[in-house]
């Protein structure tokens, strides 16, 4: 193997390393036992978090807002049923009170994308972390964290 891909290697390691120790710390809600990993297990989470959030691009191109509300969804699907509605409400307390029209439809669009993520993917119950974008040429890459299949 080239000297050229062996350091491509060592960096791809050192960012999605860099990744998971990062957002490691932003993690308080997860048991102190949850392995969180970048690219290892049978399904690639990047390209489901893709593929699940597709719909959303129809509303907005703002890719941070789409990944962000899709983990949301995702996150909150895993959840017991009977907590889900608290994770939608939490996820909307940042929209002022006085545009409850705006409100009302993000929560209309967290809870198709609960069911979407429930018909698409019952049986991964892996909890998304957080993503990152990295730069490979001319390729922007989508990283996302997740935990490993319990």
């Amino acid at each position: 193997m080239g000297s050229r891909k062996k350091k491509k290697k060592r960096k791809v390691r050192k960012v999605k390393k860099d990744l998971e120790i990062k957002m490691a710390k932003r993690i308080s809600y997860l048991p102190k036992d949850a392995h969180i990993t970048i690219g290892k297990g049978k399904e690639k989470m990047s390209e489901i978090l893709i593929d699940f959030a597709e719909p959303l691009f129809e509303f907005t191109e703002n890719e941070d807002a789409v990944y962000h509300l899709a983990m949301i969804a995702w996150n909150a699907s895993i959840m017991p049923e009977n907590q889900r509605d608290k994770i939608i409400n939490e996820a909307v307390m940042f929209i002022p009170k006085d545009d409850s029209q705006f409100r009302a439809d993000l929560k209309t669009v967290l809870k198709s994308l609960i069911q979407r993520k429930l018909e698409l993917y019952p049986n991964n119950k892996r909890v998304m972390v957080g993503y990152e974008f990295t730069e490979s040429g001319n390729k922007r890459i989508l990283n996302v964290l997740s935990t490993l299949n319990s």
